[in-house]
């Protein structure tokens, strides 16, 4: 998943990481680079964009397609929409489309 405030003004900022966290994901995150067991993986630029990495139950480095968050119960996506915050939301779908959320 990643999501953009895109390049225009900023005036707001969204904590990515502690939104994860708080989520029930143990997260690694700039500066936290060296913590075990972590869930999520959160990678901020600063308010410009975020890059959100997710383990897999089973273990292994399998992508998250979108049709699987949406339908595995992780309602991240829509609660990312939710965030005044955040504009879009971009994943990969299992043909390898990209699907584009957004609110607007």
């Amino acid at each position: 998943m990643v999501s953009d405030h895109g390049l225009s003004e900023t005036t707001r900022h969204f904590p990515l990481n502690q939104f994860l966290e708080r989520r029930g994901f143990k997260t690694l995150f700039y500066p936290k680079i060296i913590r075990w067991g972590c869930r999520a993986a959160g990678m901020v630029s600063g308010n410009a964009m975020g890059h959100v990495y997710l383990a897999r139950p089973e273990g292994g480095l399998a992508r998250w397609s979108d049709e699987e968050l949406m339908a595995d119960g992780l309602p991240l996506i829509h609660r990312l929409l939710d965030e005044s915050g955040i504009d879009l939301v971009l994943t990969l779908a299992s043909d390898g489309a990209v699907v584009v959320r957004s609110r607007r």
